[in-house]
């Protein structure tokens, strides 16, 4: 389910916090992709932290509504690979000898059974292979629990959209930026969303570890109405407009927002330090990635690097494998590029890259 290879186009679909984003590539008769569709809705009327929880047919009815948004067509096909948030889902390496004959579905299912705290009867879960050795394979294991995913699809089905491959939207963020240095550091990637974080380790292009934690670009936008006083509205053009930089102060960061801003550099530190004290056998974590509508912030970047020094902090290329010429890049993605940059990695997979 979690791995499952389309066979259509490439219509990706987004549907995390508190709006809904997606993307339609097609080939360009020259070469490379170009948008034919996209859109980006932002749910009203919701206050929650998950789509997961809102009432069905008011999520069926804005969905339906964020597709009739689609620019500059109409969505060709309702065949879509979907995206399934990854601070809903868990991710797991294991390690299962092939000594004998049991098959590895079995093998799998005992071992996360034994060493899990997990009830596998309520998820729905797959696995990728990603090495072979002489006795052992190394194998990913993603699961979501059944009633977010079958929430999911039955909002998909009353939309009338027909989902062929589902992906938790951590792989796909890392598709659509992957590069080919990327095989050789050991690098944190961190997915900021509005409420949530997705903190993913890879060390010499294979996944490591996984964790979330409950921060995100809400936070400081909540921090910033506390001590301004000010309204959601007026927070938000803040936000966009000046990030964390002082006003009419390109180089300073704002002292008010320090307090919410050590608490997530302090969740970045803490997530690296317990992966390398657990992992002695790998080397050091040598960059943190940022991405995800968070990473858009003005000044973020450059406050966690003074937080934290010793590792190397950028912010992401979405677009470096789409394949879209820079001049026909949607001006909606490409000045919100690391929002779009699961949607992008989700419509890659109908390219079965």
């Amino acid at each position: 389910m979690l791995f499952m290879k389309p066979n259509f186009g490439a219509f990706g679909l987004m549907w995390d916090d508190q709006a809904v984003r997606y993307a339609f590539l097609t080939p360009r008769f020259l070469g490379g992709r170009f948008f034919y569709s996209y859109g980006k809705y932002l749910i009203k009327n919701f206050k929650g932290e998950d789509a997961a929880s809102m009432e069905p047919e008011f999520a069926m009815r804005e969905l339906k509504q964020a597709l009739a948004y689609s620019r500059p067509k109409k969505l060709p096909t309702k065949k879509v690979v979907f995206g399934l948030p990854s601070h809903l889902s868990s991710v797991y390496l294991l390690r299962i000898p092939i000594k004998d004959s049991v098959s590895l579905k079995t093998k799998i299912y005992k071992k996360i059974n034994a060493e899990l705290p997990l009830n596998l009867a309520s998820y729905y879960w797959d696995y990728e292979i990603l090495a072979r050795g002489k006795k052992s394979l190394l194998i990913l294991v993603g699961l979501t629990p059944q009633k977010i995913v079958d929430y999911f699809l039955q909002i998909l089905d009353d939309a009338g959209l027909v989902p062929v491959s589902l992906e938790i939207d951590s792989f796909s963020i890392l598709r659509s930026i992957w590069q080919k240095n990327f095989s050789g550091k050991n690098f944190l990637l961190a997915n900021i969303g509005s409420w949530h974080t997705n903190l993913v380790i890879f060390s010499l292009g294979v996944f490591q570890f996984y964790t979330a934690v409950s921060w995100g670009e809400k936070n400081l936008l909540q921090t910033m109405m506390q001590k301004l006083s000010i309204s959601e509205k007026k927070a938000e053009h803040l936000k966009n407009t000046f990030g964390i930089i002082r006003p009419y102060d390109s180089q300073g960061i704002d002292p008010l927002y320090f307090s919410a801003l050590e608490n997530f550099s302090q969740h970045l530190l803490n997530t690296v330090n317990f992966f390398e004290a657990t992992h002695e056998e790998t080397r050091k974590i040598t960059e943190i990635i940022l991405t995800g509508k968070g990473a858009q912030i003005l000044g973020l970047e450059k406050f966690l690097q003074e937080r934290i020094p010793q590792i190397k902090i950028k912010t992401a290329d979405p677009f470096v494998n789409l394949e879209v010429p820079a001049p026909y890049i949607p001006p909606l993605i490409k000045h919100a590029p690391q929002e779009f940059a699961s949607v992008l990695g989700l419509a890659m997979k109908g390219f079965n890259l």
